[in-house]
């Protein structure tokens, strides 16, 4: 059981010295903790959550966090406890972005800029993060756990499809890597002022940074086909047909992984969340993208999924 005497315990001066602690709402993947000493300091304290040694490799993350921090688009990362994986992370306060924000095309104008910064600041991170591998781990590492959630959804024959996708985006090789993110849900960006943070970088690694142009772009599935397009030329410009052709690639493979994702959870986590609905909105967003590719791309789709 965690409680506030648990979390100051974390630090010497926070038993010395008077603090506040909060516990944060929102996280789908940690515990979360603000904490805030008597000069305004804050601190967000993260617990892992149940077998989240599954997804992420807390070791890399640790290496690219310091890595990324010349960037000035990253929280501090304070202190980190290999023997708890408990990490002490700088709090950004700010405007947490919602996907409605996105409509706005200066909000999404400042967010490709921080996205581009990332991808052009010649950091390397320890790590390559591939999509295709990470669904086929995914989808292995649920065997066990049977056909909950996934029965109601044609999952095999999205899997299928990812690898057609595979082979048309390889077509593209050699592909430069980037330090990417690979997890740009919205809540991940923070604006505090002009400054955009891009905060929670638990999947980063070196990829293709169309994909997480790819991932941006699905997450916000509010957004009109004009709109994905102004992201692209934001990130792009003019032509660049074979990257902005990947990122239409991409966004399947990325619904399907944090699909699979969302089921694991769903049976692994004891966080107060509703993984069994986010696992289907994830699914029903695959079936989506299927339609898109199915029209743009009928190469890859070499099976309809209806």
């Amino acid at each position: 059981m965690i409680d506030e005497t648990f979390i100051k315990s974390l630090r010497r001066e926070w038993l010395e010295k008077p603090v506040k602690v909060v516990k944060l709402k929102g996280g789908i993947t940690n515990e979360l903790y603000l904490v805030e000493d008597e000069e305004g300091r804050k601190y967000k304290v993260r617990i892992p959550g149940k077998k989240t040694e599954l997804f992420i490799d807390r070791e890399a993350e640790i290496k690219n966090l310091k890595a990324l921090e010349a960037t000035e688009i990253t929280p501090k990362l304070y202190e980190h406890k290999e023997d708890t994986q408990i990490s002490i992370i700088e709090f950004i306060s700010g405007k947490v972005a919602k996907k409605e924000d996105f409509k706005d095309p200066k909000v999404r104008w400042k967010a490709v800029n921080a996205i581009k910064l990332i991808h052009n600041s010649n950091v390397q991170l320890c790590n390559i993060f591939n999509i295709f591998r990470e669904v086929e781990r995914y989808n292995s590492l649920l065997k066990p756990y049977g056909k909950a959630i996934l029965s109601d959804y044609p999952v095999d024959e999205m899997v299928k499809t990812v690898k057609n996708i595979e082979v048309e985006a390889r077509k593209d090789e050699p592909i430069k890597l980037a330090p990417c993110h690979n997890d740009l849900l919205p809540e991940n960006f923070i604006f505090v002022n002009d400054k955009v943070y891009i905060i929670d970088w638990e999947y980063a690694g070196m990829n293709d940074p169309c994909f997480d142009i790819a991932d941006f772009i699905a997450e916000l599935d509010n957004l009109t086909s004009d709109e994905e397009e102004h992201i692209k030329q934001l990130y792009f410009g003019d032509g660049k047909a074979r990257e902005k052709r990947r990122v239409d690639l991409y966004k399947l493979p990325s619904r399907l992984w944090w699909g699979l994702w969302a089921v694991m959870q769903y049976h692994v986590s004891e966080l107060d969340f509703d993984f069994n609905s986010y696992a289907r909105f994830q699914f029903n967003e695959c079936l989506k993208h299927f339609e898109m590719l199915k029209e743009k791309y009928p190469e890859v789709t070499s099976k309809n999924l209806f």
